[in-house]
């Protein structure tokens, strides 16, 4: 059905890399115009000097931000993949394949890893998820999957477990956190 990439840290704990990124988002996301409003208050400045503090403000983030995905870009190295069918979920890395049938799995939880600020790929704007497995024999896989499919038309990983839970393929929880 849907094949999506797997992705492994270089340097850095996949876990660390997505709470960083949390923080970072929430930033610029309510940080930055929030500083913006302060330095009008407490300055009292001129609409001049109002536009040039907030300009510098927007180049100083475009170039962290740049950096910053420049950064995660580096870290993050395609380990192998994972293809969504009707009847399971097949994890290939390197020439190691498992199969995970629908009817062995207990839950699955899609937590937003990575998340992009500006031009999103899909309307949670996240561009990785950290995908937990749970089996019903207590087995857990935990692993970092691309948000977009790699083929054309792209289909979010999310999307894809509630289209199959839709048509009742799916005996098991979807969690999304």
């Amino acid at each position: 059905m849907s094949k999506f990439t797997i992705y492994k840290s270089r340097n850095e704990n996949l876990k660390e890399i997505g709470i960083f990124n949390r923080f970072f988002h929430k930033f610029f996301v309510t940080g930055l115009p929030v500083l913006a409003f302060l330095s009008v208050i407490l300055r009292g400045l001129k609409t001049e000097m109002v536009f040039i503090i907030v300009i510098v403000l927007w180049v100083l983030s475009a170039f962290v931000l740049t950096f910053y995905f420049w950064h995660i870009k580096k870290n993050l190295q395609k380990l192998g993949e994972v293809e969504v069918t009707l009847n399971g979920i097949k994890k290939s890395i390197g020439g190691f394949d498992k199969w995970f049938d629908f009817g062995d799995i207990s839950e699955i939880s899609i937590e937003q890893h990575i998340s992009s600020i500006f031009f999103p790929d899909n309307y949670d704007s996240s561009r990785t998820y950290l995908v937990t497995i749970k089996c019903k024999d207590q087995s857990e896989e935990r692993f970092v999957v691309s948000s977009q499919s790699d083929g054309r038309p792209a289909v979010n990983f999310f999307d894809a477990f509630k289209y199959l839970e839709k048509i009742n393929r799916t005996g098991f929880r979807i969690r999304k956190e």
